[in-house]
């Protein structure tokens, strides 16, 4: 076989690799045009997406990419009126008689751990409002505060989700799904704290409520009420969860929820009605601790 084989070590090798490589570089960047180097007029702004942007999936302005839509954070009312996953991208507060109203069905707004809050405590008024036939709406990741209720829904709304919630210092009522004969909404990991606070100091309210919620085949699972904090006159009954589950309802199930009174309080732990079930919940300091329903087992009342 011929010519001249010769040996070379790992470090010539790698040496002589090294050198090809820089001449290499070196003759494609002699072939390359340079580009301009005097900048455009104007200010330097940048012109792609926030890291947050991407990372909560939202599609770049002024295109139609499919993604989430930003619900910018201030001090205005925000209105969603057409399908669609929404997400909050700051803290949102107003004076409004609903800080959110959704008036569209298959909505999901994520409100990304900020808070929405109201100062409007009239009769009617609410931090969000579930306004007309909003089938499959679903709120999740955030804090509610102030207001009368903190989540409300007319008698048209149906199949709701609610997780992740936390409501604190509503006048009167955390979540009032008291929707009727549509139901079937599920609520998961929802706090309610310092209900009644926002009551005025002149007023006498009869009745504090955590939860009210109606329908079939509704579901109230790992949710608290606790820290009443009433700031009006008189000593309005508390209720903790109460579930207006009509007769010829089934499929109602509130599980592993707890709800408290720091002091003695007259009214009920879990108020049920119907074919309503409740198991693993608590009832602490309430004059009645469950009422109704049917007790499907490990239960407690302090």
């Amino acid at each position: 076989m011929g010519g001249i084989f010769v040996a070379m070590s790992e470090l010539e090798r790698r040496v002589f690799l090294g050198a090809a490589g820089l001449a290499g570089a070196a003759y494609v960047a002699s072939r390359a045009a340079a580009g301009p180097l005097s900048p455009p007029p104007g200010t330097v702004t940048s012109t792609g997406r926030t890291l947050t942007e991407i990372y909560n999936r939202i599609p770049p302005a002024g295109t139609t990419a499919v993604g989430l839509t930003a619900v910018p954070g201030g001090t205005s009312g925000v209105s969603i009126s057409a399908p669609g996953s929404y997400i909050l991208t700051g803290n949102l507060s107003s004076n409004d008689t609903s800080v959110i109203t959704i008036s569209s069905p298959d909505v999901t707004l994520d409100l990304n751990g900020y808070t929405v809050s109201s100062t409007n405590v009239g009769l009617s008024a609410a931090v969000i409002r579930l306004e007309g036939f909003v089938d499959r709406t679903a709120i999740r990741n955030g804090k509610l505060v102030g207001s009368t209720n903190a989540i409300v829904g007319n008698s048209a709304v149906a199949e709701v989700m609610l997780e992740d919630l936390w409501l604190s210092g509503q006048r009167s009522t955390g979540i009032n799904l008291n929707t009727g004969s549509q139901g079937r909404h599920l609520l998961r990991r929802c706090h309610v704290v310092r209900l009644g606070a926002a009551a005025l100091p002149t007023e006498t309210l009869t009745n504090l409520t955590g939860f009210v919620i109606s329908g079939p085949g509704v579901r109230v699972e790992d949710c608290s009420v606790s820290a009443f904090a009433y700031a009006g006159l008189g000593t309005p009954t508390r209720t903790g969860i109460r579930i207006n589950n009509l007769s010829g309802f089934g499929g109602v199930l509130v599980s592993r929820c707890s709800v408290s009174s720091e002091t003695a309080a007259t009214g009920n732990g879990l108020l049920l009605s119907g074919t309503a079930v409740y198991r693993d919940c608590t009832s602490m300091n309430f004059s009645t601790a469950f009422s109704g329903g049917t007790n499907g087992g490990g239960n407690t009342s302090v």
